[in-house]
């Protein structure tokens, strides 16, 4: 029921982002236990199968964003990677960051599976247009 929930709030947001109607909800967030919350829920999606890590060496890193769309692009991107791996291989997340401009680069990888060349290029050519729309907004 709430991944439904969430899909269809996504969705309206996405609509809302379409017409210009779009209005962040920013809040200050532990940025670390929100992917500590993402890798637990595709690790279960995953019986296991494949291993998740997150290199992020900073005890707590709070960020101000919107969580719901941030937890959208990043839960959709491991989601993917997951799908894309093959058993016994490990999903990678970490980021850089730049307090000075208020920038943070992601990155989701996977050690292989039969679309490793193809994932390292941007949201919208992985077929997530959801992200690519929510990034912009």
């Amino acid at each position: 029921v709430r991944k439904a929930e969430a899909q269809h709030r996504a969705r309206l947001d996405m609509y809302r982002i379409m017409r210009g109607q779009f209005r962040p909800r920013l809040e200050v967030f532990d940025l670390k236990s929100q992917i500590h919350a993402i890798l637990a829920a595709e690790t279960a999606a995953s019986l296991g199968s494949v291993h998740f890590t997150m290199d992020i060496t900073a005890d707590d890193v709070w960020v101000k964003t919107d969580k719901f769309v941030l937890a959208h692009i990043l839960a959709t991107a491991v989601t993917h990677a997951r799908q894309r791996s093959d058993p016994g291989h490990t999903v990678s997340v970490d980021f850089t960051a730049s307090p000075d401009v208020g920038l943070l680069t992601f990155g989701v990888r996977h050690e292989g599976g039969p679309y490793q060349d193809h994932f390292d290029q941007d949201l919208s050519v992985l077929g997530v247009p959801s992200c690519d729309l929510f990034a912009r907004a």
